[in-house]
């Protein structure tokens, strides 16, 4: 769960009380995921990604998905990760 700890909370939390509270005052600015040194970026790469979508996929199953392209963002690999909560 080195690489989806916060799928796997938030997906157990919506599992479990069918609700979730957000604060939207406050958000991460994240910039350069997988070409920053030191952290995450020493543990991901493509095969711990889809280690961890499957790994997420058996606990989880139809809920998490895989991310598709749009118009307005390109994936950056093949195995990023979006819920699809049935609520």
């Amino acid at each position: 769960m080195r690489l989806c700890g916060d799928f796997w909370i938030s997906l157990l939390n919506a599992y479990h009380h069918r609700k979730c509270w957000k604060d939207l005052r406050f958000a991460f600015v994240l910039a350069n995921t997988f070409k920053n040194p030191d952290g995450q970026s020493e543990h991901r790469n493509i095969d711990a990604e889809q280690k961890a979508w499957e790994f997420l996929r058996r606990c989880f199953g139809e809920a998490i998905q895989l991310k598709k392209d749009t118009h307005l963002a390109k994936r950056k690999h093949q195995f990023q990760k979006t819920m699809n909560l049935p609520l």
